[in-house]
């Protein structure tokens, strides 16, 4: 009679383990193939308020600035994760600068704008190279 009662109790066992295993499994497999299909799932985007508070944009926390650059001789460039912003040297006001890059957010994760000699500006984002050609 117990060897029943064994057997009996590691099969539930093995039930209810495999699954609480296997809502976790789902859970990496689909996080997985989001990771390695960005350029599918890069035209949707989850708006920051419902996300945790730890994303959320608070005085330029998250990478959102990572630097700045003259454009002209009163505006700047600002860059970050959150793309290019044309503001004032004050930075009063900002006006998006995202025109001509891809669409989604990884495509904005700017690294760094530099300036050539000749004048050229050049924009260097998690996934391409870019120039700024007639305000795009």
């Amino acid at each position: 009679m117990k060897i029943k009662v064994q057997i009996f109790t590691w099969k539930k066992f093995h039930k209810y383990v495999g699954l609480v295993l296997t809502i976790f499994l789902l859970l990496f497999c689909i996080s997985g193939i989001i990771l390695n299909h960005r350029s599918f799932f890069a035209p949707y985007s989850v708006s920051r308020s419902i996300l945790p508070d730890a994303y959320h944009i608070n005085n330029y926390n998250n990478g959102i600035i990572r630097g700045t650059i003259p454009y002209s001789n009163n505006q700047i460039l600002a860059y970050g994760n959150a793309g290019i912003w044309l503001t004032d040297k004050k930075f009063k006001s900002f006006s998006s600068f995202n025109d001509g890059l891809p669409v989604g957010a990884d495509y904005k994760t700017i690294r760094n704008i530099v300036q050539t000699k000749d004048g050229r500006i050049w924009c260097a984002a998690q996934f391409g190279i870019y120039s700024l050609d007639e305000d795009k």
